[in-house]
């Protein structure tokens, strides 16, 4: 179920305006998720869950979703810190903490290549009957 999810997410993420994806999870092992349909031109994609370590490095997809499959089984920090990965299809995405400084926020600029989002898109395509009508656009 939370592969078929995260399909949607990169799905969204490659440019198929149909799909939003929202995740969260309190580290209990239970996943919280929302879909969206939204307007063609909304773009912003968010992935979100309760607590990770900070400074953990994030350097593709797979990675992004790894660590949240961990917390979701209680492999992670503790629950209480909430955070939230942005993802746009232009190819920048961050993770935002909430509760520190910089007006609540702590950003840690991140860069998702699209060659490693192309990839994550191609592996789930099968799972998915979800038309990738702006794949061709990606840059990779």
């Amino acid at each position: 179920m939370l592969e078929t999810l995260w399909a949607c997410f990169c799905a969204y993420a490659a440019g198929d305006e149909a799909y939003m994806l929202s995740l969260a999870s309190d580290g209990s092992g239970e996943v919280v998720y929302e879909t969206f349909d939204f307007e063609r031109d909304a773009r912003l994609v968010r992935l979100s869950w309760s607590s990770i370590p900070a400074a953990a490095p994030l350097t593709d997809l797979d990675d992004i979703f790894g660590m949240f499959q961990e917390y979701a089984a209680g492999e992670r920090l503790e629950a209480g810190t909430p955070l939230r990965l942005e993802l746009l299809p232009s190819g920048w995405g961050g993770i935002v903490r909430s509760g520190a400084h910089d007006g609540g926020y702590v950003w840690f600029q991140m860069v998702v290549g699209w060659q490693s989002l192309a990839d994550a898109v191609a592996q789930v395509a099968g799972a998915l009957e979800v038309p990738h009508s702006r794949e061709s656009e990606i840059d990779v």
